[in-house]
């Protein structure tokens, strides 16, 4: 039994320094570093571009709205022309036409 626990205690140190000798330090290389830093970079220009979208979106929905007022302005006379035109000739019938007098 105690040869079991001596051959366990006697692993466990032969594991925990192989992973203190494998080099498992915190320090990032410096590749590494330049990576991170190139990573960033691109971050930043995408997080640009994304605000710079969002901005083109809200000026194209405004642009959109202003069009679409327009649209609706035109079929709202369009359909008083049509109105109109369906009751041909008599358009405006609160109008009396004027008679003209006859001379004697």
């Amino acid at each position: 039994m105690k040869r079991i626990g001596i051959l366990f205690g006697g692993l466990l140190l032969v594991v925990s320094l192989g992973f203190g000798a494998a080099g498992c330090t915190s320090k990032i290389s410096e590749e590494q570093l330049a990576q991170i830093q190139d990573l960033k970079r691109k971050e930043a220009m995408l997080r640009d571009e994304i605000q710079k979208k969002k901005i083109d979106i809200a000026q194209l929905r405004s642009e959109i709205h202003k069009r679409q007022s327009t649209v609706d302005d035109c079929q709202k006379r369009l359909e008083f022309v049509k109105s109109k035109l369906a009751q041909w000739p008599n358009v405006w019938p609160e109008v009396k036409p004027l008679v003209p007098r006859q001379e004697q």
